[in-house]
């Protein structure tokens, strides 16, 4: 099944949602990710559980773009989903399962972090390609470093992951394309 979602060209898989829906970004943030990304020639491909949250987080994004994208949330199992990400050329998701699959893979991922410190809980391979607002968020919640704080210490703003922008993760997308030679 995960070769058949994939083309000749570079294949982008998006894994929007985590199973806690705080840690999931916006639809909005994804769309303008995806038009970006399509304008380069990539192919993408949504990936998820069958979970309603994820299922809805997944159709609000494919009405956000301006191009379609192959939308496989709900439709696969988790080995299949393993299969698509070691066939994908990048990975974009949250502090989720996949993002680790995605490492254990060696698949380049670009993990979108605000509650969790990347540093504690993210893709150790892939700790360069992180975008997180995470000290920035721990900042504005208790008004301390995160070395000030407790190792384990997480944000607990629900809206957190707002604060990151579209132009952030663009530019970390770039940015993984050209070190990475996609």
């Amino acid at each position: 099944m995960a070769e058949s979602q994939l083309s000749a060209a570079r294949n982008l898989v998006i894994v929007p949602a985590a199973s806690k829906g705080y840690k999931n970004w916006t639809g909005q943030g994804y769309a303008d990710v995806i038009d970006h990304a399509v304008s380069k020639g990539w192919n993408i491909i949504l990936a998820g559980s069958p979970a309603k949250i994820e299922i809805g987080l997944g159709q609000a994004i494919e009405s956000l773009t301006a191009r379609p994208v192959t939308n496989l949330i709900g439709q696969s199992s988790l080995l299949q989903m393993l299969a698509l990400i070691d066939l994908a050329d990048l990975v974009i998701a949250p502090d989720t399962g996949p993002t680790h699959m995605a490492n254990a893979m060696s698949t380049p991922v670009i993990g979108l972090y605000a509650h969790h410190n990347p540093k504690r809980t993210g893709p150790y391979k892939y700790q360069d390609y992180v975008v997180s607002v995470y000290e920035e968020a721990i900042l504005a919640e208790t008004g301390k470093t995160s070395r000030e704080l407790e190792w384990r210490a997480r944000v607990k703003d629900k809206q957190a992951m707002q604060r990151i922008k579209a132009e952030s993760v663009i530019a970390m997308f770039d940015q993984v394309v050209k070190s990475e030679a996609l």
